[in-house]
């Protein structure tokens, strides 16, 4: 089981950030969106693009990653097309297409 640990490298807002990037990239795996490797390629390049680029802070990342991709995918019914192009986004910004 995956637990959280404490980061004291990071701010609030950039602790919240990285756990906001896992949690998007566990449930593109959750939803059947993406494959668990290239999510995690899409959230470490959203994380690096913005300075976040030290292992405490993707050991955050996937730790969160790691949780909400257990969950069951919470797209709201009639929400997954739009949450999918919203993750093809993603994927441009990474670098990724």
């Amino acid at each position: 089981m995956v637990t959280m640990q404490p980061v004291a490298a990071q701010t609030a807002d950039d602790t919240q950030l990285l756990r906001q990037l896992g949690f998007v990239a566990g449930q593109a795996v959750a939803c059947d969106i993406e494959e668990p490797d290239v999510a995690a390629q899409v959230a470490t390049a959203m994380a690096d693009a913005v300075g976040l680029i030290d292992e405490a802070s993707h050991r955050v990342m996937t730790e969160q990653a790691l949780l909400a991709a257990a969950q069951p995918c919470a797209a709201p019914a009639g929400r997954l097309g739009e949450i999918t192009s919203n993750w093809k986004a993603m994927r441009r910004r990474a670098g990724l297409d």
